[in-house]
C-alpha cells in the first residue's frame, strides 16, 4: 500500500469518528433540553400552586422562607475547621 492510501484510509476514518461524535453531542443536547422543558414545567406548576397561599398569608410565607434561609445557612456553613492544640510537656 503507499502512503496516500494510507492517510486517506485515516483521513476518512476521522471524519467518520467525527460525524458519529457530533452526532452523540446531538442526541445528549435534545436530551438535556427535554429535561430542561420538563423541569421548567415542573417548577411553573409548582409556583402556581403555591403563589395563592402566599397571597392569602404573606407573613407565614415569609416566616417559612426565614426558617428555611437560616436552615440552609446552618446546613451550609459547618462550624469551621477542627483545629486540636497540644501543649508541649515541659
Amino acid at each position: 500500500m503507499s502512503d496516500d492510501m494510507l492517510s486517506n484510509e485515516g483521513i476518512g476514518r476521522i471524519k467518520n469518528g467525527l460525524d458519529q461524535a457530533a452526532d452523540k453531542a446531538q442526541a445528549a443536547a435534545s436530551q438535556a433540553k427535554a429535561a430542561l422543558n420538563q423541569g421548567i414545567d415542573q417548577v411553573q406548576e409548582l409556583r402556581d400552586a403555591i403563589a395563592p397561599l402566599i397571597e392569602e398569608r404573606p407573613y407565614v410565607a415569609i416566616a417559612l422562607a426565614a426558617v428555611a434561609g437560616v436552615f440552609l445557612g446552618l446546613l451550609f456553613a459547618g462550624r469551621g475547621p477542627k483545629v486540636v492544640y497540644v501543649k508541649p510537656k515541659a
